[in-house]
Protein backbone atom coordinates (compact mmCIF):
# COMPACT_ATOMS: atom_id res chain seq x y z
CA UNK A 1 0.00 0.00 0.00
CA UNK A 2 2.62 2.13 0.86
CA UNK A 3 4.28 1.93 -2.10
CA UNK A 4 1.62 2.25 -4.42
CA UNK A 5 0.92 5.64 -2.51
CA UNK A 6 4.74 6.57 -2.90
CA UNK A 7 4.72 6.02 -6.70
CA UNK A 8 1.46 7.65 -7.25
CA UNK A 9 2.58 10.74 -5.31
CA UNK A 10 5.90 10.90 -7.29
CA UNK A 11 3.61 10.78 -10.53
CA UNK A 12 1.25 13.66 -9.55
CA UNK A 13 3.71 16.13 -7.98
CA UNK A 14 4.56 17.92 -11.12
CA UNK A 15 0.68 18.41 -11.17
CA UNK A 16 0.71 20.33 -7.86
CA UNK A 17 -0.57 23.74 -7.50
CA UNK A 18 -0.01 26.20 -7.30
CA UNK A 19 0.29 30.53 -7.13
CA UNK A 20 -2.34 31.35 -6.38
CA UNK A 21 1.42 30.43 -7.82
CA UNK A 22 1.50 26.94 -7.84
CA UNK A 23 3.29 25.96 -10.57
CA UNK A 24 1.64 23.09 -13.37
CA UNK A 25 4.10 22.16 -16.05
CA UNK A 26 3.15 22.07 -19.83
CA UNK A 27 3.91 18.52 -21.27
CA UNK A 28 5.24 18.94 -24.44
CA UNK A 29 2.15 16.65 -26.24
CA UNK A 30 0.07 19.51 -25.11
CA UNK A 31 1.76 22.29 -26.72
CA UNK A 32 0.89 22.13 -30.34
CA UNK A 33 -0.71 24.17 -32.21
CA UNK A 34 -4.44 24.28 -31.42
CA UNK A 35 -6.48 24.84 -35.23
CA UNK A 36 -8.00 27.76 -33.24
CA UNK A 37 -6.43 31.42 -33.90
CA UNK A 38 -3.99 32.74 -31.12
CA UNK A 39 -4.98 35.97 -29.05
CA UNK A 40 -3.69 38.69 -30.38
CA UNK A 41 -0.71 40.16 -29.11
CA UNK A 42 -1.24 43.39 -28.23
CA UNK A 43 1.49 46.01 -27.06
CA UNK A 44 1.33 46.91 -22.97
CA UNK A 45 -0.61 50.46 -22.47
CA UNK A 46 0.16 52.57 -19.41
CA UNK A 47 -2.05 52.41 -16.77
CA UNK A 48 -3.80 55.20 -15.09
CA UNK A 49 -5.11 55.49 -11.46
CA UNK A 50 -6.21 58.32 -9.75
CA UNK A 51 -5.15 58.39 -6.31
CA UNK A 52 -8.51 57.33 -4.63
CA UNK A 53 -8.12 54.25 -6.30
CA UNK A 54 -4.52 53.62 -5.90
CA UNK A 55 -5.22 54.09 -2.40
CA UNK A 56 -8.33 51.88 -1.63
CA UNK A 57 -6.87 48.95 -4.36
CA UNK A 58 -3.29 48.99 -1.70
CA UNK A 59 -5.40 48.89 1.38
CA UNK A 60 -7.81 46.55 0.65
CA UNK A 61 -8.30 42.61 0.84
CA UNK A 62 -8.21 42.27 -2.66
CA UNK A 63 -4.80 40.90 -3.11
CA UNK A 64 -3.29 37.50 -3.43
CA UNK A 65 -2.19 34.99 -0.24
CA UNK A 66 -5.83 36.14 1.31
CA UNK A 67 -8.73 33.66 1.95
CA UNK A 68 -10.62 33.11 -1.48
CA UNK A 69 -13.49 34.27 -0.50
CA UNK A 70 -12.12 37.17 1.04
CA UNK A 71 -10.32 38.26 -2.10
CA UNK A 72 -13.42 37.73 -4.28
CA UNK A 73 -15.65 40.02 -1.96
CA UNK A 74 -13.06 42.63 -1.59
CA UNK A 75 -12.40 42.75 -5.57
CA UNK A 76 -15.61 42.66 -6.41
CA UNK A 77 -16.35 45.91 -4.13
CA UNK A 78 -13.12 47.98 -5.83
CA UNK A 79 -14.98 46.73 -9.39
CA UNK A 80 -18.30 48.10 -8.69
CA UNK A 81 -16.45 51.63 -7.18
CA UNK A 82 -13.47 51.81 -9.65
CA UNK A 83 -14.40 49.86 -13.04
CA UNK A 84 -12.03 51.00 -15.05
CA UNK A 85 -8.74 49.63 -12.79
CA UNK A 86 -7.77 46.30 -14.25
CA UNK A 87 -5.95 45.21 -11.01
CA UNK A 88 -9.46 43.97 -8.98
CA UNK A 89 -10.41 42.25 -11.97
CA UNK A 90 -6.78 40.64 -12.54
CA UNK A 91 -7.20 39.57 -8.80
CA UNK A 92 -10.47 38.15 -8.91
CA UNK A 93 -9.60 36.21 -12.09
CA UNK A 94 -7.25 34.52 -9.79
CA UNK A 95 -9.05 34.02 -7.17
CA UNK A 96 -11.80 32.62 -9.29
CA UNK A 97 -9.58 30.11 -11.05
CA UNK A 98 -8.40 28.79 -7.17
CA UNK A 99 -12.42 27.96 -7.04
CA UNK A 100 -12.47 26.23 -9.75
CA UNK A 101 -14.64 28.70 -11.20
CA UNK A 102 -12.54 28.88 -14.72
CA UNK A 103 -14.85 30.50 -17.45
CA UNK A 104 -15.58 33.36 -15.04
CA UNK A 105 -11.78 33.93 -14.30
CA UNK A 106 -11.38 33.70 -17.79
CA UNK A 107 -13.92 35.96 -18.20
CA UNK A 108 -12.58 38.71 -15.66
CA UNK A 109 -8.58 38.21 -16.62
CA UNK A 110 -9.70 39.33 -20.56
CA UNK A 111 -11.31 42.28 -19.20
CA UNK A 112 -8.04 43.04 -16.92
CA UNK A 113 -6.17 42.97 -20.36
CA UNK A 114 -8.69 44.19 -22.04
CA UNK A 115 -8.22 47.54 -19.30
CA UNK A 116 -4.13 46.94 -19.19
CA UNK A 117 -3.01 45.43 -22.73
CA UNK A 118 0.37 43.55 -21.81
CA UNK A 119 0.09 43.42 -17.96
CA UNK A 120 2.43 40.70 -17.52
CA UNK A 121 0.74 39.19 -14.32
CA UNK A 122 -2.99 39.18 -15.82
CA UNK A 123 -1.28 37.38 -18.83
CA UNK A 124 0.65 34.52 -16.89
CA UNK A 125 -3.06 34.42 -14.61
CA UNK A 126 -4.74 33.99 -18.09
CA UNK A 127 -2.63 31.72 -19.40
CA UNK A 128 -3.10 29.39 -15.95
CA UNK A 129 -6.94 29.97 -16.55
CA UNK A 130 -6.11 28.37 -20.00
CA UNK A 131 -4.43 25.73 -19.10
CA UNK A 132 -6.96 24.57 -16.20
CA UNK A 133 -9.65 24.90 -19.12
CA UNK A 134 -7.67 22.25 -21.46
CA UNK A 135 -6.81 25.30 -23.93
CA UNK A 136 -3.14 24.55 -24.00
CA UNK A 137 -1.68 26.07 -26.68
CA UNK A 138 -3.65 29.56 -25.69
CA UNK A 139 -1.75 28.75 -22.24
CA UNK A 140 1.92 28.36 -24.41
CA UNK A 141 0.97 31.88 -26.21
CA UNK A 142 0.21 33.72 -22.85
CA UNK A 143 3.24 32.40 -21.08
CA UNK A 144 5.69 32.85 -24.16
CA UNK A 145 4.39 36.93 -24.62
CA UNK A 146 5.79 36.98 -21.22
CA UNK A 147 8.93 35.50 -21.77
CA UNK A 148 9.41 38.24 -24.31
CA UNK A 149 9.54 40.54 -22.18
CA UNK A 150 12.44 42.98 -21.69
CA UNK A 151 11.42 43.61 -18.02
CA UNK A 152 12.44 47.01 -15.86
CA UNK A 153 11.03 46.42 -12.08
CA UNK A 154 10.80 43.59 -9.56
CA UNK A 155 8.30 42.35 -10.17
CA UNK A 156 8.41 42.25 -13.92
CA UNK A 157 11.15 40.10 -13.45
CA UNK A 158 9.30 38.06 -11.09
CA UNK A 159 6.70 37.74 -13.93
CA UNK A 160 8.84 36.82 -16.21
CA UNK A 161 10.89 34.07 -14.03
CA UNK A 162 7.53 32.73 -13.12
CA UNK A 163 6.44 32.52 -17.48
CA UNK A 164 9.84 30.54 -17.80
CA UNK A 165 9.19 28.44 -15.06
CA UNK A 166 5.83 27.17 -16.08
CA UNK A 167 7.54 26.47 -19.87
CA UNK A 168 9.28 23.89 -17.98
CA UNK A 169 12.69 26.22 -17.44
CA UNK A 170 12.99 26.30 -14.02
CA UNK A 171 17.06 27.43 -13.98
CA UNK A 172 16.43 30.06 -16.20
CA UNK A 173 13.67 31.41 -13.75
CA UNK A 174 16.32 31.18 -11.14
CA UNK A 175 18.09 34.29 -12.57
CA UNK A 176 15.14 36.42 -13.32
CA UNK A 177 13.90 35.72 -9.18
CA UNK A 178 17.45 36.35 -8.16
CA UNK A 179 17.51 39.95 -9.94
CA UNK A 180 13.83 40.82 -9.24
CA UNK A 181 15.25 39.93 -5.22
CA UNK A 182 17.97 42.46 -5.83
CA UNK A 183 15.89 44.97 -7.28
CA UNK A 184 13.48 44.72 -4.07
CA UNK A 185 14.31 42.41 -1.37
CA UNK A 186 10.57 43.00 0.17
CA UNK A 187 8.64 40.89 -3.00
CA UNK A 188 7.72 38.61 -0.92
CA UNK A 189 6.34 36.72 -4.34
CA UNK A 190 9.92 36.68 -5.57
CA UNK A 191 11.59 34.59 -2.79
CA UNK A 192 8.51 32.40 -2.70
CA UNK A 193 8.84 31.64 -6.62
CA UNK A 194 12.06 31.16 -5.96
CA UNK A 195 11.20 28.19 -3.74
CA UNK A 196 9.48 26.99 -6.03
CA UNK A 197 11.74 26.37 -8.40
CA UNK A 198 14.73 24.96 -5.96
CA UNK A 199 12.06 22.54 -5.11
CA UNK A 200 11.78 21.62 -8.88
CA UNK A 201 15.26 21.36 -9.08
CA UNK A 202 15.68 19.15 -6.19
CA UNK A 203 16.55 21.70 -3.57
CA UNK A 204 14.45 21.57 -0.84
CA UNK A 205 16.66 22.63 1.78
CA UNK A 206 17.38 25.98 0.13
CA UNK A 207 13.91 26.41 -1.07
CA UNK A 208 12.74 26.33 2.86
CA UNK A 209 15.80 29.43 3.58
CA UNK A 210 14.01 31.17 0.60
CA UNK A 211 10.12 30.21 1.75
CA UNK A 212 10.74 31.71 4.90
CA UNK A 213 12.28 35.06 3.80
CA UNK A 214 8.75 35.35 2.10
CA UNK A 215 6.74 34.40 5.01
CA UNK A 216 8.62 36.75 7.37
CA UNK A 217 7.49 39.12 4.49
CA UNK A 218 3.68 38.22 4.81
CA UNK A 219 3.36 36.11 7.59
CA UNK A 220 -0.83 35.49 6.60
CA UNK A 221 -0.22 34.08 3.20
CA UNK A 222 -1.58 30.94 2.84
CA UNK A 223 -0.10 29.85 -0.29
CA UNK A 224 3.64 30.30 1.16
CA UNK A 225 2.80 27.68 3.91
CA UNK A 226 2.06 25.32 1.34
CA UNK A 227 4.87 25.86 -0.50
CA UNK A 228 7.26 25.28 2.41
CA UNK A 229 4.86 22.13 3.47
CA UNK A 230 6.07 21.13 -0.53
CA UNK A 231 9.38 21.41 0.57
CA UNK A 232 9.17 19.59 3.62
CA UNK A 233 7.59 16.97 2.24
CA UNK A 234 10.88 16.29 -0.39
CA UNK A 235 12.38 16.69 2.51
CA UNK A 236 10.51 13.26 4.25
CA UNK A 237 9.43 15.72 6.66
CA UNK A 238 5.92 14.18 6.97
CA UNK A 239 5.07 16.12 10.77
CA UNK A 240 6.49 19.50 9.38
CA UNK A 241 4.56 19.38 5.97
CA UNK A 242 1.33 18.30 8.05
CA UNK A 243 1.85 21.36 10.22
CA UNK A 244 2.43 23.60 7.09
CA UNK A 245 -0.62 22.74 5.13
CA UNK A 246 -2.31 22.88 8.07
CA UNK A 247 -1.13 26.53 9.15
CA UNK A 248 -2.50 26.95 5.02
CA UNK A 249 -6.00 25.83 5.23
CA UNK A 250 -6.32 27.97 8.35
CA UNK A 251 -5.77 31.18 6.43
CA UNK A 252 -7.72 30.02 2.99
CA UNK A 253 -10.13 26.63 3.91
CA UNK A 254 -11.32 27.01 0.27
CA UNK A 255 -7.58 25.84 -0.94
CA UNK A 256 -8.34 22.18 -2.49
CA UNK A 257 -4.68 21.63 -3.08
CA UNK A 258 -3.62 22.39 0.64
CA UNK A 259 -6.64 19.68 1.20
CA UNK A 260 -4.62 17.10 -1.25
CA UNK A 261 -1.24 18.13 -0.38
CA UNK A 262 -2.16 17.33 3.40
CA UNK A 263 -4.40 14.14 2.67
CA UNK A 264 -1.56 13.02 0.32
CA UNK A 265 0.96 13.25 3.20
CA UNK A 266 -1.45 11.48 5.82
CA UNK A 267 -1.85 9.04 3.36
CA UNK A 268 1.88 8.07 3.31
CA UNK A 269 2.32 8.11 6.53
CA UNK A 270 -0.73 5.20 6.91
CA UNK A 271 -3.38 7.71 9.08
CA UNK A 272 -6.57 6.80 6.35
CA UNK A 273 -9.18 8.00 8.10
CA UNK A 274 -7.66 11.54 8.64
CA UNK A 275 -6.56 11.59 4.58
CA UNK A 276 -10.62 10.47 3.43
CA UNK A 277 -11.27 13.26 5.42
CA UNK A 278 -8.59 16.01 3.61
CA UNK A 279 -9.00 14.13 -0.23
CA UNK A 280 -13.07 14.20 0.67
CA UNK A 281 -12.51 18.60 1.18
CA UNK A 282 -10.56 18.59 -1.96
CA UNK A 283 -12.42 16.65 -3.91
CA UNK A 284 -15.89 18.75 -3.12
CA UNK A 285 -13.99 22.13 -4.03
CA UNK A 286 -12.67 20.72 -7.98
CA UNK A 287 -14.80 18.20 -8.39
CA UNK A 288 -12.72 17.61 -11.94
CA UNK A 289 -9.54 16.26 -10.70
CA UNK A 290 -9.21 12.97 -11.58
CA UNK A 291 -5.69 12.48 -9.57
CA UNK A 292 -7.63 13.46 -6.32
CA UNK A 293 -10.30 10.84 -6.85
CA UNK A 294 -7.55 8.24 -7.05
CA UNK A 295 -6.01 9.49 -3.89
CA UNK A 296 -9.33 9.41 -2.11
CA UNK A 297 -9.78 5.74 -3.55
CA UNK A 298 -6.44 4.81 -1.91
CA UNK A 299 -7.12 6.07 1.80
CA UNK A 300 -10.28 4.70 1.84
CA UNK A 301 -9.14 1.00 0.82
CA UNK A 302 -6.11 2.07 3.87
CA UNK A 303 -9.40 2.29 6.08
CA UNK A 304 -10.64 -0.56 4.85
CA UNK A 305 -13.70 0.89 3.16
CA UNK A 306 -13.70 -1.25 -0.40
CA UNK A 307 -16.84 0.61 -1.38
CA UNK A 308 -15.91 3.78 -1.10
CA UNK A 309 -12.97 3.09 -2.30
CA UNK A 310 -14.59 1.62 -5.48
CA UNK A 311 -16.99 4.45 -5.91
CA UNK A 312 -13.76 7.06 -5.88
CA UNK A 313 -11.49 5.34 -8.24
CA UNK A 314 -14.71 4.81 -10.86
CA UNK A 315 -15.07 8.43 -10.27
CA UNK A 316 -11.69 9.13 -11.31
CA UNK A 317 -11.59 7.03 -14.11
CA UNK A 318 -14.93 8.60 -15.22
CA UNK A 319 -12.30 11.85 -15.66
CA UNK A 320 -9.76 10.14 -17.16
CA UNK A 321 -10.45 6.85 -18.80
CA UNK A 322 -6.24 5.85 -18.65
CA UNK A 323 -5.94 7.07 -14.90
CA UNK A 324 -3.39 3.76 -14.12
CA UNK A 325 -3.51 4.03 -10.26
CA UNK A 326 -7.40 4.60 -10.79
CA UNK A 327 -7.96 1.64 -12.53
CA UNK A 328 -5.36 -0.73 -9.93
CA UNK A 329 -7.01 0.58 -7.17
CA UNK A 330 -10.50 -0.34 -8.59
CA UNK A 331 -9.45 -3.87 -9.21
CA UNK A 332 -7.87 -3.90 -5.38
CA UNK A 333 -11.50 -2.52 -4.02
CA UNK A 334 -13.25 -5.70 -6.27
CA UNK A 335 -10.62 -8.41 -4.66
CA UNK A 336 -10.73 -7.62 -1.27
Amino acid sequence: MITTTALFGALIALNDLVDKYCKWHLFKSYCAESEQPAPPRIPAAPQRKSGDAKRDINNSECKAGRPSAVIVSACMSLIEKFPEEHAPYSVLSSALRIKNELDEALKYADKALKLNPGDPISLLRRGMIYRDLGQASFAVKDFQVVQSFSPQSATDFAARGLARELMNDPRQALADYDTAIVKDNTLAMAFAFKAQALIEIGKPNEAITEINKAIDLEKTSADYYEVRGRAQVAMDRATDAVNDFTTSIQYDNDSWTAYRNRGQTLLKEGRYKEAVSDLSRAASIDAKNADTYALLGLAYLGARSKNEASEACQRSLALNSSHKTAASCLKRAKAE
